[in-house]
């Protein structure tokens, strides 16, 4: 902003404070320049300045597209640096495709002080970074998804034999099963390879793939609500604590997280296909896999019965009806809180012009 006073022009402008020397120096060369500090009395919304590097220049750029943070706000793109290239990976999940971005991302990294001075390629090299991460994190969850270009290996011995033909006595006693207990055997690291040769692979691989989405979804919004309750804290926004931080993360617990914990409580829940054991102890295993209920059911039930849809069970965790309720009820209360308060509250309790002011500052 510049103004003019008689043959002097007085300019006002925001400097990040490591730029201070520097500007100072450059406007010494001229002659009759001075450089001084002044307070904000025009009330102008202080500006943000992120210093980024390689690693942090892509990150920033992807935060930047949906909103710049305020003054002195958390930047969130510092955990992008990990959460999204991970996420990435969890879509992709293939190592075969990953290592191509690995490949290129290596390539990048090693080949930075050439290529930074080529009059072409040195665009590419603020991704570097970027192309390396994702490539890595394709990598890991492809080898977790036994996927190579959509084709598994067998890294380690199977806990199923493929190889040796089987009566149809066998084939109802454990099918390709090695072992005489499904307890018996797990593979050590990833999908087993067999399972690409069940009819089912597709609905099974689909159902981990998601459940591992969601869990990881949940997370990755809970980090955003703290990120977000500690700015309020920061600038003290008490009622964006309250009606937006607080109740947000009773919504998002009571419904997602809430599904997120009955994923992982069906994970421990016992389903031995090939029970060992009395032929009573074989007929009881068999009706509590038939009557397990899957967890999307068990989702919708919470919402039009609060959990009674399940009243003769089978529950994967004690008191699992009550705790629904709980949740469902908490989340039910809490939406008309989180949007119907702050809004109320500005247009009844704020004169016109602070409100328009402090609606748009938010």
């Amino acid at each position: 902003m510049m103004r003019a006073g008689q043959s002097t022009y007085i300019g006002y402008f925001w400097i990040p404070e490591f730029k201070i020397p520097e500007i100072a120096t450059r406007l010494g060369e001229y002659p009759s320049t001075d450089l001084k500090e002044v307070q904000n009395d025009f009330k102008i919304k202080e500006p943000t300045c992120f210093c980024s590097n390689d690693v942090t220049f892509v990150y920033q750029m992807i935060t930047d597209t949906y909103g710049v943070p305020a003054y002195k706000e958390a930047n969130p793109s510092v955990f992008n640096i990990v959460t999204f290239p991970f996420l990435f990976g969890v879509m992709f999940g293939d190592y075969g495709h990953g290592s191509i971005l690995w490949f290129c991302g290596t390539l990048l990294v090693l080949g930075e002080p050439w290529m930074r001075d080529h009059p072409t390629l040195k665009q590419l090299v603020p991704f570097r970074y970027f192309l390396f991460l994702m490539g890595t994190f394709s990598c890991w969850n492809g080898l977790l998804y036994n996927e190579y270009f959509a084709i598994p290996n067998a890294w380690a011995t199977s806990c199923f034999d493929t190889v040796n033909s089987r009566t149809k006595d066998e084939l109802m006693n454990g099918g390709y099963y090695n072992n005489t207990d499904f307890d018996t055997c797990n593979y050590p690291f990833g999908v087993d390879p067999a399972q690409f040769l069940s009819e089912n692979y597709l609905e099974y691989i689909d159902d981990v793939k998601m459940k591992t989405s969601v869990i990881i979804a949940v997370f990755h919004m809970s980090l955003g609500i703290i990120i977000k309750g500690s700015n309020a804290i920061h600038f003290s926004k008490w009622m964006v604590l309250v009606f937006e931080v607080i109740t947000g993360f009773i919504i998002l617990f009571g419904l997602f997280g809430w599904m997120d914990v009955l994923i992982f409580a069906k994970w421990f829940y016992v389903m031995n296909p090939n029970p060992q054991g009395t032929e009573a102890q074989q007929l009881a295993m068999t009706e509590r896999i038939s009557t397990a209920p899957s967890i999307i059911t068990v989702m919708i039930d919470n919402f039009l019965k609060l959990g009674a849809g399940m009243s003769n069970g089978p529950y994967f965790i004690h008191y699992q009806n009550e705790a629904s309720a709980i949740m469902i009820i908490s989340a039910v209360i809490c939406m008309p809180l989180m949007l119907c308060v702050k809004p109320i509250a500005y247009a009844t309790c704020l004169k016109e012009d602070h409100a328009v002011e402090q609606e748009f500052n938010d």
